[in-house]
């Protein structure tokens, strides 16, 4: 939704196929390195990749969308048949960028926009580099986070497909948010969605902390309170404090321009230290990013 519709679109199918199947992320689908997750060991990438090359080159399947090919062969490959499926599920905050182009492409897709304060959002970005030694992307998650609230943006209800979720309040009041979200997907309320499961397995969760959890936990709420030094609360509050002011986030700071955005973070390189001003100053300049919802190819 994000890259082969926008960018790719036009390009000939053997080009997308390409993309998919050795640069994207769904490479991983097909790469014959093993997983890092022992969960998907036993996941069977050659026969995939086979199985997907041989659907994208019969000429029944011209003209069809690869995504739907993708699903249809994994089907196949795993022996599933398509009539026993109830739903499918995807979960990126890349979604934000193409909320528009999901809806026209699945427009009987039930949306979960996840919203939460800005500042925790940096502050877990931020701790993640640090901790795995990436280099930091200082206006990628700003970015992000502008155009989630994009969607949110107007007088106008939210379409009847689309639910708003809190983090702060997921957190700190799970149980009555979760019947919310059972009852927008019309299923069953069930105690087992408070235990977070991977696989059919138990998991600690994704914390960008790297910290590994039983159960929801509201220690995240505030962390960022901790973590945080003044002037990286006030370059996300510089970009985000309109839209903080209207969906109910108290800013720290004036949300004015301030010196401290020309300091480099240490865990920034210098390429994307240009980058992120660049794009810095295109958003306080046209507010682009938190004009629109959708991407920018």
């Amino acid at each position: 939704m994000r890259t082969v519709l926008p960018r790719m679109g036009d390009q000939p199918i053997k080009v997308r196929f390409d993309y998919l199947t050795k640069e994207g992320p769904s490479r991983l689908l097909f790469s014959p390195a093993p997983h890092t997750d022992n969960r998907y060991a036993d996941f069977p990438r050659g026969e995939y990749l086979a199985a997907f090359t041989e659907a994208v080159e019969s000429r029944d399947n011209h003209g069809r969308d690869l995504m739907v090919l993708m699903i249809e062969t994994l089907l196949k490959v795993r022996n599933i048949s398509p009539e026993s499926i109830i739903r499918w599920v995807e979960k990126t905050p890349d979604n934000a960028y193409c909320i528009h182009r999901i809806q026209e492409h699945f427009p009987d897709a039930k949306i979960i926009v996840m919203m939460r304060d800005p500042r925790g959002k940096f502050a877990a970005h931020l701790d993640l580099m640090r901790k795995s030694g990436q280099n930091f992307a200082a206006f990628n998650n700003i970015r992000n986070w502008l155009q989630t609230a994009a969607l949110l943006k107007g007088a106008d209800p939210l379409p009847k497909n689309m639910h708003v979720v809190r983090f702060e309040e997921l957190l700190t009041n799970p149980e009555s948010v979760l019947r919310d979200v059972c009852a927008f997907l019309e299923i069953p309320y069930d105690p087992v969605v408070l235990s977070p499961t991977k696989a059919g397995e138990s998991w600690g969760g994704n914390s960008a902390s790297l910290n590994t959890f039983r159960a929801i936990n509201p220690e995240p709420v505030d962390r960022w309170k901790k973590m945080m030094s003044p002037s990286e609360i006030a370059w996300v509050e510089l970009h985000c404090t309109r839209e903080m002011r209207r969906l109910g986030y108290i800013p720290m700071s004036s949300g004015g321009f301030y010196w401290g955005w020309f300091a480099r973070f240490p865990e920034e390189r210098l390429a994307a230290y240009i980058k992120a001003r660049w794009y810095s100053l295109r958003e306080l300049l046209t507010h682009r990013f938190s004009r629109s919802a959708e991407n920018y190819p």
